[in-house]
């Protein structure tokens, strides 16, 4: 039985959500409820500024840019991708786990939302604030252990489906 193992990639910046995370796993790791103890974090991606770091041995750090050669690993060694963004029109970041068969935790904007619905069968809405964000994963990570992981079933499209879709965004 694989362990939850989630991923938050990219920039940590303001809009990308890292605090909500930040606050989501402290709140976490604080937990005493036995059920919510064994899971991995990793953080992946160049920070702006200084960021805080969680000292737990179940979350690993990256901070730095992540050559292209890399990627794959570090998004096959996960199965849920958090996008806690406070604000978005896209992610290339949803596009990368769709093609990794990650299951995607988003934030309710309209944009992500429109974005997961093209890609994902399945996804989950929680964040950008940090309590949504923390019963999320606990959820997550309880189902875990009760033998119904969160998967989803990625729908990447063909370039012929890339062209339609194009060709009725520029027909409208």
């Amino acid at each position: 039985n694989q362990m939850p193992r989630f991923l938050f990639f990219g920039t940590l910046n303001k809009s990308k959500g890292y605090n909500a995370i930040f606050n989501s796993f402290t709140q976490l790791i604080k937990s005493k409820e036995k059920d919510l103890q064994k899971w991995e974090l990793k953080v992946c991606g160049k920070e702006n500024s200084k960021v805080d770091k969680i000292n737990d041995n179940r979350i690993s750090y990256d901070l730095s840019f992540i050559p292209d050669e890399e990627i794959s690993d570090i998004f096959n060694n996960s199965n849920i991708i958090l996008l806690p963004y406070t604000k978005a029109s896209q992610s290339g970041v949803l596009v990368l786990a769709a093609q990794f068969n990650l299951y995607p935790v988003i934030s309710n904007i309209p944009s992500l939302i429109e974005q997961a619905q093209f890609y994902f069968e399945d996804y989950d809405i929680a964040g950008p604030d940090s309590n949504s964000l923390f019963n999320k994963i606990s959820e997550i990570i309880k189902s875990y252990y009760n033998g119904k992981p969160f998967l989803t079933k990625c729908y990447l499209p063909t370039i012929e489906d890339s062209a339609k879709s194009m060709k009725k965004l520029i027909q409208m």
